[in-house]
């Protein structure tokens, strides 16, 4: 496959864990689908937090409710 995509959810995970996923799977870019990118009981997947936090590795964030 030329442009492999996988999913995963943020569940309860700690910030570095959820990195730790994606790096070990080679992820350079995260595409949010969720409706409303906010999440009340871990704040560091909210839409305004998350790119930021994966841009310190190297790994790009868009958000596209549509998909």
């Amino acid at each position: 496959m030329a442009h492999p995509f996988f999913t995963i959810g943020h569940s309860t995970r700690a910030i570095d864990d959820f990195v730790g996923l994606l790096r070990q799977a080679e992820v350079q870019l995260v595409v949010d689908v969720r409706t409303v990118p906010r999440s009340r009981t871990n704040p560091q997947y909210n839409g305004d937090v998350l790119p930021q936090t994966l841009s310190a590795y190297q790994i790009e964030y868009a958000y596209i409710a549509s998909l």
